[in-house]
């Protein structure tokens, strides 16, 4: 009996601490968070930039990401390729 009362205590702590996260996480209730025109900016350069190369070499786009505080710093894209390849056509994808 004794480890069906802690059974049942760690089972409401973890519904308690689930509905604080969910409720304490929910931006409804807590400030919100506005894009900055850099930020803008840098997310429309990005989505050109995938859209082109997704064009031009059949590129699948799987993840991206940029560094900014005051300045913007660094942009990262990150693709994959289907198709097998050798190393000169690998280089042309590299340098291009």
């Amino acid at each position: 009996m004794v480890q069906g009362l802690f059974g049942i205590v760690k089972c409401r702590r973890v519904i308690v601490w689930i509905l604080l996260c969910v409720t304490c996480g929910c931006s409804e209730f807590g400030p919100s968070y506005r894009i900055s025109q850099k930020e803008r900016i840098v997310n429309e350069i990005m989505a050109k930039a995938i859209v082109q190369l997704k064009q031009q070499y059949g590129l699948q786009p799987f993840g991206d990401g940029a560094q900014m505080m005051d300045e913007v710093w660094m942009l990262a894209l990150a693709f994959t390729y289907n198709k097998s390849i050798d190393i000169d056509e690998s280089r042309i994808l590299l340098v291009n």
